[in-house]
């Protein structure tokens, strides 16, 4: 690890993707935080869940945004919490739909407000019925319009009516029709009468 410590940022990017993948966790957590982004794109693909275990949360948030996207869906699968909460909202928006889609209940849960907001549409609508449930009523508020609008029937039907209710009022009003007609009764007993009052007339006439 000593070896690696004094690797420049420079030097990392010379490292073929072999090399990087047979470092183990603990050489990949000797990396210096300001000389990670030197490792390549290819590089960064190579690298194990089991590797990952070893970066700091530093680490994690000084990762460019190239190589957030670059990691394999398994090793973003393997993050921990802690590294989930360490990225920043421009390392959120660029994960791929895989990634997002591979990440844990848990992880998903740990996602911070402005970083939930920040993922891709498509990514949203990737979402499982288990991580929609995982989501927190501070995830549900920052949803952006567009986000809520991905949202299928099946993924609004796994919504809390904690998460019902929290949905701002725009948001509800752009999920889908066949959604909305789909909630259950305990989640139209959730809505607020704001909420209610903001429904498009398709949907309610749905």
């Amino acid at each position: 690890t000593n070896q690696v410590v004094a690797l420049t940022s420079a030097q990392l990017s010379s490292l073929a993707s072999a090399q990087v993948a047979a470092l183990s966790s603990n050489a990949i957590g000797a990396i210096e935080t300001a000389d990670i982004v030197g490792l390549t794109t290819a590089n960064v693909a190579a690298l194990r869940s089991a590797q990952l275990v070893g970066l700091a949360t530093a680490q994690v948030a000084a990762l460019s945004t190239g190589q957030i996207a670059a990691l394999s869906t398994a090793a973003v699968s393997g993050l921990s919490t802690n590294q989930i909460v360490a990225l920043t909202t421009a390392q959120a928006s660029s994960l791929s739909t895989a990634q997002v889609a591979g990440l844990s209940t848990a992880a998903v849960a740990a996602l911070e407000t402005a970083d939930f907001a920040a993922l891709k549409s498509d990514a949203i609508a990737a979402l499982s019925a288990n991580q929609v449930k995982a989501l927190t009523t501070n995830q549900v508020v920052a949803l952006t319009t567009a986000e809520a609008a991905a949202l299928s029937t099946a993924q609004v039907a796994a919504l809390s009516t904690d998460a019902i209710a929290a949905l701002e009022t725009a948001d509800l009003s752009a999920i889908k029709t066949a959604a909305v007609a789909a909630l259950s009764s305990a989640q139209v007993a959730a809505l607020t009468t704001a909420q209610v009052n903001n429904l498009a007339t398709a949907s309610l006439a749905a």
